[in-house]
């Protein structure tokens, strides 16, 4: 906040609470009460052992709070990424005590660009 030139009250709490009001009563959030709602529910995870959040609540909080982030400046687009694994066809190999190999291949692209990779080679041995 302080970068873009907002500063909270020195009378106010310094919590993210307070930062989603301040916010909003200023007019630069369009979301606050899903930010709150989502603020109430990662205290509850943060306090209580025995709950958990699913895959599907994470990506549901996820977009509002980038949203509203990007609105403020703070963050540019969110990147795409995508797992990805292929496996090559049988082919002959050098290898003097193989007849066959095959390469297979997992990660993680970010766009087209690959940000994780890792591969390894089966060979079909002569009996």
């Amino acid at each position: 906040m302080n970068g873009q030139g907002l500063r909270l009250p020195t009378r106010s709490r310094q919590d993210l609470s307070a930062r989603i009001n301040y916010l909003a009563e200023a007019g630069h959030l369009t979301r606050a009460p899903e930010l709150h709602s989502i603020r109430k529910r990662r205290n509850q995870l943060a306090h209580e052992s025995d709950i958990q959040a699913t895959w599907e609540e994470l990506d549901k909080a996820v977009t509002p709070v980038h949203d509203e982030l990007q609105h403020l400046a703070l963050v540019g687009t969110r990147p795409r990424y995508k797992a990805f694994a292929e496996r090559s066809a049988l082919k002959k190999t050098t290898r003097p005590d193989a007849l066959y190999e095959r390469t297979y291949t997992f990660g993680v692209r970010r766009e087209s660009n690959p940000v994780i990779e890792m591969s390894w080679t089966e060979w079909i041995l002569k009996d």
